[in-house]
């Protein structure tokens, strides 16, 4: 399991109202970063994830490699000037269930 937190600030222009926009060119980075490291892609695609009792942007991805599965959240929130990306890894999807309940947005 891992949890990563990233910011960004927020590009002139992006309207922040609506960030599954914003993250669906990430869909295509992120199943090249995947294949370059040898992991075969079964799914990216934007999702919604629920943290807390809100609904956030995200991208839902399925993955193997070796054997292994991988599932992974980006989670995508507004904080000032700035756009948070969480992300969550885990071999299973009860694993991303438990890291973003340890997860806290205000």
């Amino acid at each position: 399991e891992s949890a990563n937190i990233n910011f960004e600030k927020i590009p002139t222009g992006l309207d922040i109202a609506d960030l599954k926009s914003a993250l669906t060119p990430q869909i295509d980075v992120i199943k090249t970063a995947f294949t370059e490291m040898g992991a075969t892609v079964n799914k990216v695609e934007t999702a919604d994830v629920t943290i807390g009792d809100k609904t956030y942007d995200a991208i839902y991805v399925d993955a193997e490699a070796n054997g292994v599965h991988i599932y992974e959240n980006v989670v995508a929130f507004v904080n000032g000037d700035y756009i948070a990306y969480v992300t969550v890894c885990s071999t299973s999807t009860d694993g991303l269930t438990t890291l973003l309940n340890c997860v806290t947005i205000d």
